[in-house]
């Protein structure tokens, strides 16, 4: 029987049944062709409990046929595609509606099921009953953010219980090195740095660094960071940027920048002397990754009107969008169309300076308006005479222009008695842990050291 498959079993029990039916009829009928009298009677009586036999017979084979049907269970992952609600994800497998209703409200319990995001998976474990086709739900299990999880289980009664669980972080703290191929970002990409802690350490380091002409190939670098990571060791959130150096063109110029947060103040970024690394101004108002220099300050000819011209400003080619920050802290005098600049900006920084970008495609601040360095104040565009998407940045002294890329200015702070104390204590535990690093870089990307809650 083992070599039946179910359905072919079921043919094959019906058939015997049949069989046995159409003997009960083969003797019943041949009795009452023999004659009749007492030999009818006995007759009747010899086969009065055959019905009964048949009953048996079905009840047993059709027993035989439940035993072999093949009951379960099986695990999968479920993908959120667009339009997809909780109740079409468990339809997949064959979750009935009203189990599927009951899930919902137990889910809603402990998670708001709009919040489920497209590509998110949803592990689901349930019981498949082949011969009766019935699916049951036994377990689902999905995160609900970085660091919370949803399990769901069934219930005696037949219901459903959902509970959200903390999941258990550690804090690692990692040490990498390497030198620049392509450019420092892609290197460190390579190195498995999370992108934010990249543009965190190109921010920091954009005060002394022109991205667009110091880097060389081969250029070394170090970056120290902090990342959360699950008890499988996969990084679940990028944290802190602690350390960056970085020596371009390699002349023996070692820039070092410190994560170091004042008693009284903000995290910010410190050179090796407890001086910040923040300057009244930047040089270049975009992500140095998303962008590239096509026209610098000075005399040159002028691609509209095809004659030499004095330009002004540096031209920052990008695509149509890429967002525009200010380059130090200001108000807002200007944010208008103006003629050939199209949608441009201007900010005044103190007295003596002012920057405006021009060609916008769009402008996200007022006149008036009071910025901080860094903040997003309009997107890459072609508007005014231009031949493409770009930024013009300019730089005003006294109201002369100068090279913006030739802008060197003072620090704007620097670290009290006590937090420089504290400075140089973190500044000597950060260069002990990079001191203990392997001595063959190229064999080991990064060191990773368990940081102790505290």
């Amino acid at each position: 029987m083992l070599l039946f498959s179910n359905t072919k079993l079921a043919g094959f029990g019906f058939l015997a049944l049949a069989t046995c039916v159409a003997v009960h009829d083969h003797v019943f009928n041949s009795n009452l062709l023999i004659g009749g009298g007492s030999d009818f009677i006995v007759a009747q009586n010899d086969i009065k409990d055959t019905p009964t036999d048949l009953t048996e017979l079905a009840e047993q084979m059709t027993s035989s046929l439940d035993s072999n049907a093949e009951i379960e269970e099986k695990n999968d992952v479920l993908q959120i595609s667009s339009g997809d609600t909780m109740r079409s994800i468990l339809a997949r497998i064959g979750i009935s509606k009203e189990d599927a209703a009951r899930v919902i409200e137990a889910l809603k319990c402990v998670y708001d099921l709009r919040e489920l995001k497209v590509g998110q998976e949803i592990s689901v474990r349930f019981r498949k009953d082949s011969l009766k086709k019935d699916v049951s739900l036994l377990a689902l299990s999905f995160k609900a953010s970085l660091e919370n999880e949803i399990i769901m289980d069934s219930t005696e009664d037949g219901g459903f219980s959902a509970k959200k669980y903390k999941v258990a972080l550690q804090k690692v703290q990692r040490c990498v090195e390497g030198t620049i191929d392509s450019s420092f970002y892609s290197a460190a990409l390579k190195k498995g740095v999370p992108t934010q802690v990249i543009r965190e350490a190109i921010n920091a380091l954009s005060y002394d660094v022109n991205w667009q002409h110091d880097p060389t190939r081969g250029d070394p670098f170090k970056i120290v960071y902090e990342v959360y990571q699950d008890i499988n060791g996969n990084v679940v959130r990028a944290d802190n940027l602690k350390y960056v150096a970085f020596d371009p063109g390699r002349k023996k110029n070692v820039r070092r920048v410190y994560r170091f947060q004042p008693i009284k103040g903000t995290p910010g970024y410190y050179d090796a002397n407890g001086v910040s690394v923040v300057k009244t101004l930047l040089q270049t108002p975009m992500d140095p990754s998303k962008m590239r220099v096509t026209s610098k300050f000075g005399r040159r000819v002028h691609p509209v009107l095809g004659y030499s011209k004095e330009h002004k400003g540096v031209d920052f080619g990008a695509a149509t969008g890429t967002p525009v920050r200010a380059a130090g802290d200001g108000i807002i005098v200007k944010a208008s169309y103006w003629g050939n600049y199209g949608n441009i900006i201007q900010i005044k920084h103190s007295k003596e300076y002012t920057t405006a970008y021009a060609h916008l495609s769009r402008m996200k601040v007022k006149v008036g308006q009071r910025v901080r360095q860094n903040q997003v104040i309009g997107n890459v565009g072609a508007t005014g005479r231009t031949t493409g998407p770009h930024l013009h940045y300019e730089v005003l002294r006294n109201g002369i222009h100068i090279n913006p890329q030739s802008l060197k200015l003072l620090p704007t702070l620097k670290l009290d008695s006590k937090d420089l104390a504290d400075f140089r204590r973190v500044k000597g535990q950060i260069e002990k842990e990079i001191a203990e690093m392997p001595t063959a870089p190229s064999q080991v990307a990064s060191v990773e050291t368990p940081i102790k809650a505290s």
